[in-house]
């Protein structure tokens, strides 16, 4: 289940047919030089008799780079499951498991009252409000009853001996205490199906779950709409979301489909005063009483919530870190150089690296992953360092034969410089291009660009400096020009003088130095050993960030934001109404939701279960899995037509040969999620010995 972005990408793998052959073309032409002396002569040559040439040609590729960046921007893809190959067993299960059952990404709306608890009319008016307006958003399904699932839509089964059916579990606001009462008693009584479900052990929280349509529009659009919903009913200002979400998507063509319809964008929303469900002040027809007047307050959660977060926050660090860095490298240069010229020709390079290769990834269409954050800092680091390398030789040379010929200079400082330059950058191109045999995509990609980068460094170093240092007047800045009228260009600085007598060192203590390289290395390798694989996408946020605090808060509240599907599957039909089965899936449930971090589960066994207590007057001892087949497909028959099938449809298949139990996770660690799917790998392998199933 790819979004759009994974799909176009990963389906037409020619998009990155041109990024590969430029890599592969600078390769070569990288690896020829270093190798052969006199490619490296003819380069240099041309690029010293020709500068404007050269410099001209590099202005027209970083236009056309500039080009790319404008009218196709990147877009960040945080859906987790890219970072599986495509054709995962994992993948296609799920997309198997999204076919049959109808499981989507859910997005989970919590309101919460700790001052009267929701049993109030004000917070059930808002719970049924904010249902309605979640349910007519473009972006989230709305097949069937329980695609948003709340108070307000839930259903429960009521039925005697003589009637039977669905009721809606409140049909209307309570509007006095008995009514009050009477929803809480039903609640109590069908406590398997909701509470820690939609509704908390306490009554102090209510949740909301709206499945979401795929795709990395569809989850920023629903993220921003249900926020301005939620701002709405705490009278707030929405326009700085959609303002938020146009910056986010500022491509309108790329919008699912449905959301572009007349009275669906962003300006005719704004201006709607009848829109069914957009929450904005400008909506004059309806006064909506402030929510925390009330005591009510919302948060938000669920994996879209989580990945649109993770997508925003990677933006703002981006944003964050690069000017911090640049001012570093700015402060660094002109400590270093003291000049105009050492400080602008290394920034130029820096600056025209990132373009060429963000520009690049636009033009073959590749979405900037959550591991991206990294490229833009790796590709500063090791452009800076080609850039001083060039400029303090290039100053050196000045120094030693001020009044030599400037192309004569530039010449004999790329013959200095070049096999460094092209030795540090093959290393650096061969270890990132490693990346390549990672069985992520988004590690892949990461690794080719993050090359294609360091190779374009490489590039403009040996091209648009020494270009551009042949136009250039032989100069010095004027510190370094008063340490040469002073005679004091050959006198070591702090830095040299601290290297050479750190090396006069390990050569008068050898032995001792190579047992205390060799001590640390035993060390390091034991602790490697003892290092274990453990990612968490909530863990990538601080503790006070709003999704990290609405994730904690509904994991204490409730059972748990994250849905694990255990599927089980038989050859034989009718396999799932037979009650030795059923018993043994309730035995599994109850054996998994003792594990820890797990919540609450739910099953067709549940709903089994709540039909005979209710079918038999709901006393508490027909609670429990009928001990015939007939019975059970009597049930199953009554439910079937008891106004919602389709309830069903998310537990089991039309032919009863398949089955999901869905449990709810309070983490989403590697260690604890392992665990748990080992106890249940385990448990099956144990208990559910039949060769049909």
């Amino acid at each position: 289940m790819y979004s759009p972005i994974s799909i176009e990408f990963f389906d037409k793998s020619y998009a990155l047919s041109w990024p590969v052959l430029t890599l592969l073309t600078l390769i070569v032409i990288v690896v020829a030089a270093h190798f052969n002396i006199r490619v490296r002569q003819y380069l240099f040559d041309r690029i010293i008799s020709y500068p404007r040439t050269v410099l001209t040609v590099v202005a027209i590729i970083s236009a056309y780079f500039c080009f790319y960046l404008y009218q196709q921007p990147l877009q960040w893809e945080t859906d987790a499951r890219v970072y599986l190959p495509k054709g995962h067993a994992a993948i296609t299960y799920d997309e198997k498991v999204d076919q049959i059952f109808g499981v989507k990404d859910t997005f989970i709306v919590a309101v919460v009252n700790e001052k009267k608890g929701i049993y109030n009319p004000e917070t059930l008016t808002r719970i049924k409000r904010v249902t309605d307006k979640i349910s007519q958003l473009p972006s989230v399904i709305i097949k069937r009853n329980s695609d948003v699932a709340s108070l307000s839509t839930a259903l429960v089964f009521a039925g005697s001996e003589d009637a039977f059916g669905s009721v809606p579990l409140m049909a209307a606001i309570p509007g006095t205490d008995q009514d009050m009462q009477r929803l809480k008693q039903t609640i109590s009584d069908n406590a398997d199906m909701f509470v820690g479900n939609i509704v908390s052990a306490d009554g102090t929280a209510a949740m909301i779950r709206a499945k979401l349509k795929e795709g990395t529009n569809n989850r920023y659009m629903s993220y921003w709409q249900i926020k301005s919903i939620l701002d709405a009913e705490q009278g707030k200002s929405s326009a700085d979301n959609w303002q938020q979400w146009q910056k986010n998507q500022p491509n309108q063509g790329d919008w699912p489909k449905g959301s572009q319809q007349a009275g669906n964008q962003p300006e005719n929303l704004a201006k709607s005063a009848t829109n069914p469900w957009w929450p904005g002040e400008q909506n004059t027809q309806v006064k909506i009483p402030n929510a925390s007047d009330n005591g009510d307050y919302f948060y938000m959660a669920g994996r879209p919530v989580i990945e649109v977060s993770s997508g925003l926050y990677a933006k703002e660090d981006v944003e964050r870190m690069l000017p911090y860095l640049s001012l570093a490298i700015l402060v660094a240069l002109i400590v270093i150089f003291k000049s105009w010229r050492g400080v602008v020709i290394p920034v130029s390079v820096l600056l025209l690296t990132l373009l060429w290769t963000l520009g690049n990834m636009a033009e073959a269409k590749v979405p900037f992953f959550t591991i991206s954050v990294m490229l833009p800092v790796i590709l500063l680091a090791v452009g800076i360092a080609n850039g001083i390398h060039l400029m303090g030789n290039y100053y050196d040379l000045v120094m030693r034969d001020p009044q030599g010929e400037r192309r004569m200079i530039v010449k004999k400082l790329m013959e200095e410089m070049a096999l460094p330059l092209m030795t540090a950058c093959i290393t650096t191109v061969a270890g990132f291009l490693s990346l390549w045999f990672a069985d992520m995509p988004p590690f892949r990609i990461f690794g080719v660009f993050t090359a294609l980068g360091i190779l374009y460094s490489w590039f403009l170093s040996i091209t648009f400096i020494p270009a551009l240092l042949a136009i250039l007047d032989p100069k010095v800045g004027a510190y370094l020009q008063k340490r040469r009228t002073l005679r004091l260009h050959d006198e070591e600085d702090l830095i040299s003088r601290v290297l050479v007598a750190s090396g006069r060192f390990v050569l008068q203590h050898r032995k001792s130095t190579l047992f205390m390289v060799l001590l640390l290395s035993v060390v390091s390798l034991f602790y490697a050993l003892r290092l274990s694989v453990d990612s968490s996408w909530m863990g990538d946020f601080r503790k006070t960030s709003e999704v990290a605090v609405a994730n904690k808060m509904i994991n204490d509240k409730f059972s748990g934001t994250i849905f694990l599907s255990v599927v089980i599957e038989s050859t034989r039909k009718e396999q799932f109404k037979d009650p030795v089965i059923l018993k043994k899936m309730e035995a599994m449930q109850q054996y998994i939701e003792k594990l820890p971090f797990v919540g609450d589960s739910l099953s067709l066994v549940d709903y089994i279960k709540s039909m005979n207590k209710t079918l038999n007057a709901d006393q508490i001892q027909f609670k429990n899995i009928p001990d015939t087949r007939e019975q059970i497909g009597e049930f199953l028959f009554l439910f079937s037509i008891s106004g919602r099938p389709e309830q069903l449809n998310e537990l089991v298949d039309f032919d009863y040969q398949r089955t999901n139990m869905s449990f709810l996770i309070k983490t989403d660690r590697t260690k604890q999620l392992k665990t748990i799917i080992d106890a249940v790998t385990q448990y099956a392998q144990t208990h559910f010995n039949d060769p049909n199933v």
